[in-house]
């Protein structure tokens, strides 16, 4: 039989040999600083520039970045010092919430080669977990030893088996003693979601497993905050290199499951990202319908200007329009991005035609104030919302804003807007 962690421990081991395994630093955000070995410094990647976050609390964590980046208050680390010794496990991680702590930790130990078996009546956070993972899962029957060894029995490979401790809807508790002798029997790496039983069962309130004395034989613990304690949040521990995978698979899993969702939700992956492009661009409205303007010249001479037509992030080719400029001579890109925009929304505004909620100019803060121009002629300034991308440094121009805003390059709003202009 193979070491249930041989997989697991090859792939740590290739993450510290191209040396991206990252480590949690010990730090503390106040305000607009960050200590962090004994030093205190501005924090340019909190989440409170100005440190303007007001009221007193003995142990506040301002709002800060990711703990990876700059947000890992001393007093997270503590607690999971705490929580790794209140299960007798090596490490533990905090999460947001409970049911983050199962995606998170069971999408970072499997992989699509693995068979997960789970019992039919496990927490939809688990359900859902599983089925992010990309493993095969196999469904036990509730609490049924029997149907759980005959599956395994016929399984290859790696196997994973998750249960609850005491079942969050019927109330009833797992046959751990059973459950655990399989897993044993199989090599099968074990993982208990002890939400409803931590802090209540076993001596000291250390739950379900210590309860039927089976600690030691179980491999992850999923727990929350907000059950037996009352407060918010989740956590996971066992063994240290679990832990390190659930930390470096943090932001894998994050991208993947938006890639999952894309492929499987695709309405809801539009709508998240327009909720994106809304808060990057501080927009009134969601962008369902984007219009996109260029214009450009020959010479000096025959001035063309083209628009592009996006709805639900979708390019609607028909409806794309080019325009030969009229009453412009000369290269004079300013006055033909005035009569494009006048042109354009001239037209809708008199068939009765549905307006767009953002107008990206390919342009500067000139071609801005051109196009802004004539949608004051027609009275649509305060209608549509309009900004401005300058190619050079990707610079974002609203009139809002007399300041440029200049997104990440891996944005998915700047990307967006990218698509749009190079259309």
């Amino acid at each position: 039989m193979k070491p249930k962690f041989g997989t697991l421990e090859k792939k740590l081991s290739g993450i510290k040999k191209n040396n991206l395994l990252r480590n949690l630093q010990d730090s503390h955000v106040e305000k607009q600083f960050i200590k962090q070995n004994g030093r205190k410094l501005l924090n340019f990647s909190s989440n409170d520039y100005l440190g303007i976050k007001s009221g007193k609390m003995r142990h506040a964590q301002f709002q800060s970045s990711s703990r990876l980046v700059s947000g890992n208050d001393t007093s997270f680390s503590l607690l999971e010092k705490k929580l790794a010794r209140h299960k007798s496990q090596e490490q533990a991680i905090i999460f947001p919430t409970g049911y983050m702590a199962n995606l998170g930790m069971i999408t970072s130990i499997t992989t699509k080669h693995d068979t997960i078996f789970s019992d039919e009546l496990n927490h939809a956070s688990i359900v859902e977990a599983c089925k992010l993972s990309g493993s095969k899962i196999k469904i036990f029957k509730h609490n049924d030893i029997g149907d759980l060894e005959r599956k395994v029995q016929k399984t290859k490979g790696k196997k994973i088996l998750i249960t609850e401790g005491v079942f969050s809807m019927d109330g009833d508790w797992s046959k751990l003693n059973e459950i655990c002798q399989v897993s044993g029997k199989h090599g099968m790496i074990t993982v208990l979601d002890d939400a409803h039983g931590d802090f209540v069962l076993g001596k000291d309130g250390k739950g379900t497993a210590n309860f039927f004395d089976v600690e030691k034989k179980i491999d992850l613990y999923v727990s929350s905050l907000s059950k037996g304690l009352g407060s918010f949040g989740g956590y996971v521990c066992g063994k240290k290199k679990l832990i390190d995978l659930s930390i470096k698979n943090a932001k894998s899993y994050r991208l993947e499951r938006f890639k999952q969702i894309k492929l499987t939700d695709p309405n809801r992956h539009t709508q998240r990202l327009l909720s994106q492009v809304k808060s990057d661009l501080k927009l009134i409205n969601e962008p369902f319908h984007i219009e996109c303007f260029d214009n450009s010249n020959i010479q000096g001479s025959n001035p063309v200007g083209s628009c592009v037509v996006f709805k639900n992030l979708k390019p609607i080719k028909k409806e794309y329009r080019l325009y030969n400029i009229k009453s412009v001579e000369g290269p004079n890109d300013f006055a033909s991005m005035e009569e494009i925009i006048y042109r354009r929304y001239s037209r809708l505004l008199k068939e009765e035609k549905t307006l767009p909620n953002l107008i990206i100019i390919d342009g500067g803060k000139g071609q801005l104030s051109s196009a802004l121009k004539s949608l004051c002629l027609l009275k649509l300034d305060k209608k549509i919302e309009i900004i401005s991308i300058a190619k050079k440094l990707e610079e974002i121009y609203s009139i809002k804003d007399p300041n440029p805003l200049y997104l990440d390059k891996r944005s998915e709003t700047l990307k967006i807007i990218q698509h749009a202009r190079n259309e």
